[in-house]
């Protein structure tokens, strides 16, 4: 995933992370674009939504928005032990994709589309 990529041609997606100002009042932050920057690997265009490297989440004094944005500029790996990950994943039709068993905690969510799910036992 090193390539970078023409936006996706699904619907424009925007990240938005909240954060809070002196005063502990909720706001967007503003220390990242909400562009989605895409990048290509064998078939599929991916965005990192968002990642961290612990859990819990170490938010204070925006560490974990920090710590994200180290990881733009070099993307981890597909796996990474202990983390959280939040990628949106444009896969071409009819495309097979192994997965694995994870040990990060991953989000999956069908936008357009359908994807066909085999576990383990065939079903």
């Amino acid at each position: 995933m090193i390539n970078s990529v023409d936006p996706s041609p699904l619907p424009k997606i925007s990240r938005h992370i909240t954060d809070r100002d002196r005063d502990g009042k909720s706001l967007i932050s503003s220390s990242l674009s909400p562009e989605s920057t895409w990048t290509a690997d064998k078939g599929a265009n991916f965005f990192l939504g968002y990642y961290k490297s612990e859990f819990p989440v170490e938010m204070s004094s925006n560490k974990d928005v920090s710590s994200y944005t180290n990881y733009l500029s070099s993307l981890p790996g597909l796996i990474v032990l202990g983390s959280t990950i939040l990628r949106v994943v444009d896969m071409e039709l009819g495309l097979v994709s192994p997965m694995h068993r994870a040990t990060s905690l991953d989000y999956g969510a069908v936008i357009e589309g359908e994807v066909e799910l085999i576990l383990d036992g065939g079903e």
